[in-house]
């Protein structure tokens, strides 16, 4: 709101000063128009004077050459010792004045003139236009400018409260998520604190025997343990929020060497938990992508723990590297659960968790997330042939860049 009244209140502001100027600069050539016919005017007069030509009554000279027949009549007085030898037709009569050679404005009753006052010999030379309609249509145009100049400002005004707010509404949704996220992360971490604090408590009220301390340090090393996943996983989110910075850092990466190398530990993750690995990649496959090793293998190591965790004991998890057109594609399966269709858009979200009896931090798969999108890659949540979920992501072969890159 105070970002589009200031445009607002700027935008009027200019408006006003390039009408002033407009305003100026027409009065200004509707009077240098006016005087080019009163100077014409006047020599023509004193022509005629010069002449001998003095009329006495009522001039009837020709206007000037230059004149539009549109244009309002010129008034024009003769005077000599202060006594008024001629006038045009129509024309008022002139105030008591003393006469100096010059231009003035001068008003006639209703009306107001222009005037260009000479000497000739003892002749005293006036003529006269009357500006009544310049001044109607400075009036109107003033009118006009006022209407529009209201109209602009509230055009200006919405238009700078709708752009403010587009523009605005990511730094808006970062704030809200920033604030999300720190009340979650406040809320992860207090939930070990106090159960360690508790259990110190607890322990150093009485003396206790050898077993009792040993499953109250038990307890909280299971609680640091926890503690310790959180903070890693905050640090790995806090570097995935300064993607510009680590983006720099992309080089060619093969995600089938990174599966390879990380198939024992991905079978000893499964192993612990019960569940059968499997991995299947054909020989031909192009798995060279744009990203960082270090992002790749973290990712593949969080979506494989996921799928462990959700196939249970007794379960299989698989995952599958191939080409999809121009894309490698990794797909990790599980036998478990699945994930709920209306799930499946807020599996990425900071310390979401799905209603399920495990437990977690709800980092894992925003990690996976984070790590997608700086390395351009898609992710998409089916439902597996084994009966439970399928994370199916892909990536640009690398091959795609240097081709596109090619003049």
């Amino acid at each position: 709101m105070k970002v589009a009244t200031a445009a607002a209140v700027i935008g009027v502001a200019l408006y006003i000063l390039s009408v002033i100027v407009v305003d100026v600069v027409v009065v200004h050539r509707s009077l240098t128009q006016i005087d080019a016919r009163l100077n014409a005017r006047l020599t023509l007069a004193q022509n005629d004077i010069a002449s001998g030509d003095v009329p006495t009554a009522v001039v009837r000279g020709s206007a000037p050459s230059t004149d539009d027949e549109d244009d309002p009549p010129i008034a024009l007085w003769i005077i000599k010792q202060g006594m008024v030898l001629a006038t045009t037709e129509k024309a008022p009569i002139l105030p008591p004045r003393e006469w100096v050679p010059g231009i003035a404005t001068v008003t006639f009753g209703s009306s107001t003139y222009r005037v260009h006052v000479t000497h000739q010999g003892a002749y005293t030379v006036i003529a006269g236009q009357s500006v009544v309609a310049e001044r109607h249509l400075v009036s109107l145009l003033i009118s006009v400018e006022i209407i529009a100049g209201f109209v602009l400002a509230l055009l200006m005004f919405a238009a700078a409260f709708i752009v403010g707010n587009r523009a605005l509404a990511p730094v808006a949704r970062a704030r809200q998520r920033l604030r999300d996220f720190t009340a979650d992360a406040s809320h992860e971490l207090r939930t070990p604190l106090a159960v360690i604090e508790a259990e110190v408590d607890v322990a150093l009220r009485r003396e206790r025997t050898a077993a009792e301390y040993q499953q109250t340090l038990t307890r909280i090393s299971s609680e640091s343990h926890r503690l310790s996943r959180i903070v890693h996983d905050l640090l790995w989110l806090a570097r995935a929020d300064n993607l510009n910075a680590e983006t720099s850092a992309n080089q060619e990466v093969d995600v089938a060497d990174i599966a390879r190398e990380n198939r024992d530990r991905f079978e000893a993750m499964a192993a612990s938990r019960g569940v059968t690995f499997q991995y299947v990649a054909g020989l031909e496959v192009d798995g060279v992508i744009i990203a960082t090793r270090e992002g790749i293998d973290r990712l593949l190591g969080v979506v494989v723990d996921n799928a462990c965790k959700f196939a249970g004991v007794g379960g299989h998890v698989r995952m599958t590297l191939r080409n999809v057109a121009n894309r490698a594609e990794m797909a990790i399966e599980d036998s478990g659960p699945g994930v709920p269709l209306e799930e499946r858009d807020l599996v990425f979200e900071r310390f979401h968790r799905a209603p399920s009896d495990f437990e977690g931090t709800g980092l894992g798969l925003a990690i996976a997330s984070e790590i997608l999108a700086s390395t351009n890659g898609d992710c998409v949540i089916e439902t597996s042939a084994l009966g439970g979920a399928l994370f199916r992501m892909s990536w640009r072969t690398a091959s795609q860049f240097v081709t596109r890159s090619r003049p």
